[in-house]
């Protein structure tokens, strides 16, 4: 009798899941303190401020200003709207302050009463996203077998060496980098930590898990066996310490682990539980976040999304990743696995205007077929930039603890590692500067496209790549050298404002790996060309002296935005206009060319009939490489262009083009 109740209530327990569905319920306000979007951020702080950390509010001022760190999608949603859900016998699975919305499981007559809520805006259902991966693993070339040595500058790689060497990643652990005090948030499967030897000692500040909603993300008894295998692999990537086997290019920073994957039906995720995850990390302090995830295909009966929806604005964890890139994240994930496959595009949240989306090379530098290309349904380029993504040396589970794998899933882990050391090494950065810097140092940057993006991503370059601190409003030029033999009292800066008088100082160095300069007084939308004179030999023999040179964009409202080049100078072959960059844009943008002549330049912008809105530069420049003008996105009398597509015109005495650009509000 009770073995016949039993298969009874398992039977009513699938029936009502089976009528149930999963649904965002989105609210009209945040309740009787806040019916509309007007506020005073003071008014809010009180709100806001309790389920933030100190770390978050650190990061949010840097972006957002001492006075607008906080807004109205941070209020918490209103407590007497989630009780009258409640009181239906409806669970709420996941609360969205940054989307003014609750998730929960619904029937048809539930639906219909909460529908009917004055205070309900709309109902969405939740989507539930197959994970695709590629060759997920191959361990059997290192069953009970001790991987080949490699040591390098005292650290001993093992067979993660490969990985680590072709994004010059021991070079800067040599100079002392390894991502400490660098929070980095990582969204997957499942982790399990406590067990592989090169896990043990990474430091994890917190985690939760978001399908059972409890702080346990390795297996647990009702998963599908295996959950936690993937996460697991690239927490090692990026973090696993195990000299003679592996070593993660962050093995220093600190981590939060959400489990947002139910692996349970064919890797599974559902769209708030990401959603959740990311909001978690944020209100944690998180400067990094990392998710190896791609979503294309749906389970059956639901509606997909299509390659149009791939625009940066329409997927909910497209949306999410973007809010947290807003309130100064770093958002990197993987581009996706389906360059072999009909879909053969990225996938959501790649696609996001501003989340850094990361494809897969080969270890000698070749694309990998499987690696999703570009570009996003509106135009941009994507992947931003790609990292080692075929046989990535990781962790698993059980014995022999390690083995290969591919997807840009393993790329992933290697460029946010990168990203914790560039911000370990230069603090001040935000995660508009840092985004950039990993772009701008890649090695395809000269000619950015939709299979590499801006090319492979270094850890030396990154490091290396000059950059502005805003220093209470004086600006610090800092710069590195790392892989060079430089004579430490002997690097100066030669830097030009506006195409005005040279300026030659020297740069102070700090007795360790930086060399700084303090720039004079500069205003939004200043251009500055600079090139640093240094020698490579101490006998002071003139053929040792090396020119490198760089330019920068000053966007004070960026924190002192710095974009630009860092390559040894010599005179171009052709005369070259680039894609403006960033494109879109709203904040204004920067166009680079180069010139093989001086010549007289002018730099116009139309707009699509023709009609001339403003002159960028009307001059004579000196020949060079990476010449670069700055538009701010206004017309001649200042006002700001509405959003729509401009053309850029350059005049270099006889020669000429034009690009198209894209401003977007």
């Amino acid at each position: 009798m009770l073995k016949k109740l039993f298969f009874v209530i398992i039977f009513l327990s699938a029936s009502l899941l089976a009528a149930q569905q999963k649904y965002f319920v989105y609210f009209k306000d945040k309740g009787t303190h806040f019916p509309n979007r007007l506020y005073k951020t003071a008014d809010i702080e009180s709100l806001c401020t309790p389920h933030l950390s100190d770390k978050a509010i650190e990061r949010r001022k840097k972006v957002l200003g001492e006075k607008n760190y906080v807004g109205y999608d941070d209020i918490p949603v209103y407590q007497i709207y989630k009780d009258q859900i409640t009181s239906l016998g409806i669970e709420i699975k996941n609360t969205l302050n940054w989307f003014n919305a609750v998730s929960c499981y619904l029937t048809a007559e539930q639906y219909s009463k909460v529908q009917s809520y004055s205070f309900v805006e709309k109902i969405e259902p939740v989507r539930t996203i197959v994970l695709k991966e590629y060759n997920e693993m191959n361990f059997e070339d290192y069953r009970g077998t001790l991987p080949a040595v490699n040591a390098l500058m005292g650290f001993n790689y093992g067979a993660s060496y490969t990985q680590d060497n072709l994004e010059n990643i021991p070079t800067v652990h040599n100079a002392g980098y390894s991502g400490n005090g660098v929070i980095v948030g990582i969204l997957d499967g499942g982790f399990e930590h406590a067990t592989n030897p090169s896990l043990i000692p990474v430091k994890v500040l917190a985690e939760h898990d978001f399908v059972f909603n409890d702080d346990i993300t390795s297996d647990q008894p009702n998963d599908q066996p295996g959950a936690q295998d993937h996460g697991t692999g690239v927490l090692s990537i990026m973090a696993g310490y195990a000299p003679g086997y592996i070593i993660g290019p962050a093995y220093g920073a600190s981590f939060l682990l959400a489990k947002t994957e139910d692996v349970r039906t064919e890797k599974n995720i559902e769209e708030d539980n990401y959603a959740a995850g990311l909001e978690w990390m944020e209100a944690r302090g998180v400067q990094i976040t990392s998710s190896s995830l791609g979503y294309t295909t749906f389970d059956a009966g639901q509606t997909s999304y299509t390659y149009a929806d791939m625009n940066g604005k329409t997927t909910i964890v497209t949306k999410a990743a973007e809010k947290a890139f807003s309130n100064g994240v770093l958002t990197i994930t993987a581009a996706g696995n389906e360059g072999s496959s009909a879909w053969y595009y990225i996938s959501a949240p790649a696609d996001g205007f501003n989340t850094l989306a990361v494809g897969a090379v080969n270890s000698d530098n070749t694309l990998a077929t499987f690696s999703s290309r570009g570009p996003t349904s509106d135009g941009r380029i994507k992947p931003d930039i790609v990292a080692q993504g075929t046989n990535v040396y990781h962790a698993i589970v059980t014995p022999p603890y390690y083995a290969s794998g591919d997807g840009t899933s393993y790329a992933t882990p290697i460029t946010s590692g990168i990203a914790a050391l560039l911000l370990e090494a230069y603090p001040h950065l935000t995660n508009v500067q840092a985004r950039n810097i990993l772009q701008l140092s890649g090695d395809n940057v000269s000619t950015p496209n939709n299979n590499r993006g801006y090319g492979l991503v270094s850890a030396v370059r990154a490091l290396n790549f000059p950059n502005v601190k805003n220093n209470s409003g004086t600006y610090i030029l800092n710069k590195m050298f790392l892989g060079q033999t430089v004579v430490s009292n002997a690097v100066k800066i030669n830097y030009v404002i506006n195409y005005g008088v040279p300026v030659k100082i020297n740069m102070s160095y700090d007795g360790t790996n930086k060399y700084t300069a303090t720039l004079p007084a500069l205003s939004t939308g200043d251009v500055i060309r600079f090139n640093f004179i240094y020698s490579t030999s101490s006998g002071g023999d003139p053929s040792s002296q090396v020119y490198s040179i760089a330019y920068g964009d000053i966007n004070v409202r960026n924190s002192a935005f710095l974009a630009g080049t860092d390559e040894e100078g010599q005179l171009p072959d052709s005369f070259v206009l680039y894609q403006n960059y960033p494109n879109p844009f709203n904040l204004g943008t920067t166009i680079k060319f180069d010139l093989t002549v001086s010549s007289q330049v002018s730099a116009d912008i139309y707009n699509v009939l023709g009609q001339k809105i403003t002159t960028v530069y009307s001059g004579v420049m000196s020949a060079g490489k990476g010449k670069s003008l700055y538009w701010s996105g206004k017309d001649d009398k200042g006002a700001a262009c509405p959003s729509g597509v401009y053309i850029f015109s350059l005049h270099a005495g006889d020669m000429f083009a034009v690009k198209k650009m894209v401003l977007l509000k």
